[in-house]
């Protein structure tokens, strides 16, 4: 038998993804680590905690290969707030039972950071004491004002962790590990394969590309549109992404009155693209956007996250320009990236046309030793963290 961990997380499959409530950015980064687990002869049990769109959704599992099971638990979503807080509670004992009847000793659980988890493990804690490292993809409890009163609950359960995977270098101001094993976990290292043959020094336009959620909240896709009013005449703005119909109407509004300013097609949006069609088209750009902005009361939960598409970018040898977050300045790949001082287009254009793409870059190098030497440091951190 395989050893066993136990991924508590919130991922979909084909056969639940149009049934449950689920995060798109997440599921990149869930896949990557359980295909190294698999590669490394795991058995990964993937027990996922997304809940019903709609109506009732009943318990499921089912083994996806020899290596690979899939667990769903049951839940209901209604437009009742206080049947909804029903359902919490039900997936609560569920996630409880699960964790006192199907994790042995000799296991592995892995939990990807969820305010959700405490309660469970709190549940249990007096009967079962269960060991678990702790996927720390952000701090809640920094996102803002109305989430600090969150943060006593949310650190405790953090500081209860075996060991770490956190998403950049900054986490640890928050939560103090104390000599408990901690790596560092960006994103999805996995390298794309090859897709497009280009020799950038030959190329007659500059391909300028932001990929990601098309919201004006957020604004980043529509501070990439504006960007293009800026550039250079050899430059051309590309917009891949997805969001609420609003929002993309909102976007092609915005992108036809900046083409009708220039006088020529000077930006552009492509929808939403994935798999090989999403690699091929970033590996035939040449530059690539991480534009999000964040205000006054944003501005911490910036230091305890990580943009994943920054990675992406990188991973299919793109020069990365990025807004001067923490995060990014003093993460292993600060000196990769171009910074812009402030969120204004202009200022963003000038970033893109001051780099030399006659400079030896190479990002993907790069990328690949760091998926060699991360795959080596969490095999090491699942055998020395299993259940006791």
């Amino acid at each position: 038998m395989s050893k066993i961990v136990h991924y508590l997380c919130y991922a979909v499959d084909e056969k639940t993804k149009d049934k449950l409530i689920y995060y798109p950015s997440a599921q990149p980064k869930i896949e990557y680590l359980r295909n190294l687990m698999k590669k490394n002869d795991y058995y990964v049990k993937i027990v996922s905690n997304c809940k019903s769109k709609k109506g009732w959704f009943g318990r499921k599992s089912y083994n996806v290969d020899d290596k690979e099971q899939h667990i769903f638990f049951s839940s209901f979503h209604s437009k009742s707030e206080s049947v909804n807080k029903v359902s919490l509670i039900f997936e609560i004992l569920q996630t409880a039972h699960y964790l006192l009847t199907k994790v042995k000793k000799g296991d592995i659980v892995l939990v990807y950071h969820s305010l959700f988890y405490k309660f469970p493990f709190a549940l249990i804690e007096k009967v079962k004491k269960i060991q678990f490292i702790l996927e720390m993809e952000e701090i809640y409890s920094a996102l803002s004002d109305q989430s600090k009163k969150y943060e006593k609950g949310e650190l405790e359960f953090a500081e209860r962790a075996s060991a770490y995977l956190m998403v950049n270098d900054l986490l640890q101001e928050k939560i103090p590990i104390n000599g408990r094993d901690c790596i560092l976990s960006y994103g999805n290292y996995q390298l794309p394969p090859i897709l497009v043959g280009k020799e950038k020094e030959e190329k007659e336009q500059i391909d300028v590309v932001y990929a990601g959620v098309v919201e004006q909240k957020r604004y980043a896709a529509f501070v990439a549109a504006r960007t293009a009013e800026f550039l250079g005449a050899k430059y051309r703005m590309h917009i891949l992404g997805f969001g609420e119909p609003e929002d993309i109407e909102a976007l092609k509004q915005l992108i036809a009155e900046v083409n009708n300013r220039v006088g020529l097609e000077k930006v552009k949006f492509h929808g939403a693209k994935s798999g090989n069609d999403y690699y091929k088209f970033l590996q035939s750009c040449d530059v690539a956007l991480s534009c999000h902005s964040y205000d006054a009361t944003m501005s911490e939960s910036a230091d305890y996250t990580f943009p994943s598409k920054i990675i992406v970018y990188l991973a299919n040898g793109l020069q990365v320009v990025s807004g001067e977050l923490r995060c990014v300045r003093q993460s292993q790949f600060g000196n990769l990236i171009h910074f812009y001082k402030d969120n204004k287009p202009k200022s963003i254009a000038e970033e893109i046309q001051k780099i030399d793409f006659s400079s030896p870059y190479d990002s993907r190098s790069i990328i690949n030793h760091m998926n060699l030497q991360f795959e080596k440091d969490f095999i090491d951190i699942l055998e020395k963290n299993k259940v006791k």
